[in-house]
């Protein structure tokens, strides 16, 4: 069990090492004069980039952030020119936003230096260690999407 946990320790130090490097990649698009996005609007663009048009409500899920928070970043968006609002011809109400063509050039760019990112950390290993890690990170990425962080929240008293 020791074992376990000083690999489980472990493992976290490895994650929060990828984490900080990818806050990088995300500080150098953020500080694009031309865009100067705050993290929260890179990540609307990583959103809307990789999943398309949606209703504030889904990118309100994402950010884990309420409705109005998001209306007010996505208000910035829009002076940026990043995205666009656009009315449901079906239902009023509801408001799709759009990359604009702007938004989509800096989703791409921001695609890029992750891409760029991801081939650094992989040219570390061989073609065979390289198939092992996929298939292990592959594993590993099915068992965070089951996690479920309020299970193992204990309060101490």
């Amino acid at each position: 069990m020791a074992q376990f946990s000083k690999n489980s320790r472990d493992l976290n130090e490895q994650i929060q090492a990828i984490i900080r490097q990818q806050r990088v990649v995300d500080c150098t698009m953020a500080s694009d004069p031309l865009l100067q996005l705050n993290r929260q609007e890179l990540y609307v663009v990583e959103y809307l980039g990789s999943n398309g048009p949606c209703i504030m409500s889904d990118l309100a899920k994402f950010l884990l952030v309420a409705v109005n928070t998001v209306t007010s970043i996505v208000d910035g968006m829009e002076r940026k020119e990043v995205l666009r609002r656009e009315r449901s011809e079906v239902n009023r109400r509801k408001v799709w936003l759009h990359l604009t063509k702007t938004g989509q050039e800096c989703f791409q760019e921001h695609q890029k230096l992750h891409l760029q990112m991801a081939q650094t950390l992989l040219s570390a290993l061989n073609p065979d260690e390289q198939q092992i890690f996929l298939v292990l990170m592959r594993k590993i990425g099915r068992a965070a999407q089951q996690y479920d962080s309020t299970a193992t929240v204990h309060k101490t008293g």
